[in-house]
C-alpha cells in the first residue's frame, strides 16, 4: 500500500507542471502599460482628455478625516453632436499599491437612496454635468479615496483609463497574448 502511495504522488508530481503548461498556454503571459504624463492629451476617439493637475488633499470633516486625490480633468468632445463622456469618467479607477478606488464626488440620482455628505468635497457632480457639447470642452474635479498619507507616499499611484475607451486596442494585444492598459502616474 506505502508503494501505491508512493507511486501515486510521483505520477501527479511528475504531470502537475504538464497540466499547469496546458492551463495557461493560450492565457496571456505579457503586460504592456501605455504611460501618459500629467498634461498629455489621451485620445479616444470622439472624446479626448487630459489630467491637468492632481494633489492629495485631507478632507477635515466634523464626523471622520479622509484623505482624497483630487484630479482636474479636461475633457474635449471632438465631435459635432453632444456627447455623454460619463462612462468614460467614472471608468477611471485610482490604483494606489494594491487598493483601488472610482470617483467619490457624484451626486446620487433619484433612484439611488444613498446617504452622502455634501460637505466633503467643494464638487459634486450629477449626471447631466458630463454632457458636452460638439467640438467643446469641460474641466472636472475627481476626487478619488486614499486610505492613508503614508499609503500614498509609500506605494505607487496612478490612473488606469478604462479598456472600453481603446477596446479595439486592447483586444488586439489580447489576441497576441498581452495585457494592455494605458495609465497616468500621479503617485508622490
Amino acid at each position: 500500500m506505502k508503494k501505491f502511495l508512493i507511486g501515486l504522488v510521483a505520477v501527479f508530481a511528475l504531470y502537475l507542471p504538464f497540466g499547469i503548461y496546458r492551463a495557461n498556454k493560450d492565457k496571456p503571459h505579457d503586460i504592456e502599460i501605455k504611460n501618459y504624463k500629467v498634461g498629455e492629451e489621451i485620445d479616444y476617439g470622439d472624446l479626448s482628455m487630459v489630467v491637468k493637475d492632481y494633489d492629495f488633499i485631507q478632507n477635515n470633516n466634523k464626523k471622520r478625516k479622509a484623505y482624497s486625490l483630487r484630479v482636474k480633468y479636461q475633457v474635449r468632445n471632438n465631435t459635432n453632436r453632444k456627447l455623454d463622456s460619463s462612462k468614460l469618467m467614472f471608468g477611471i479607477q485610482y490604483r494606489n499599491g494594491f487598493r483601488d478606488s472610482v470617483v467619490q464626488n457624484l451626486k446620487p440620482g433619484e433612484d439611488i437612496p444613498v446617504n452622502i455628505d455634501l460637505d466633503m468635497y467643494d464638487h459634486y457632480y450629477g449626471d447631466d454635468d458630463f454632457i458636452i457639447e460638439g467640438n467643446d470642452s469641460k474641466e472636472f474635479y475627481l476626487y478619488y479615496s486614499v486610505f492613508s498619507e503614508e499609503d500614498y507616499r509609500k506605494y505607487p499611484s496612478c490612473l488606469r483609463m478604462p479598456s472600453k475607451a481603446y477596446s479595439s486596442k486592447y483586444k488586439a494585444k489580447l489576441d497576441k497574448g498581452i495585457f494592455y492598459y494605458e495609465i497616468v502616474e500621479v503617485g508622490a
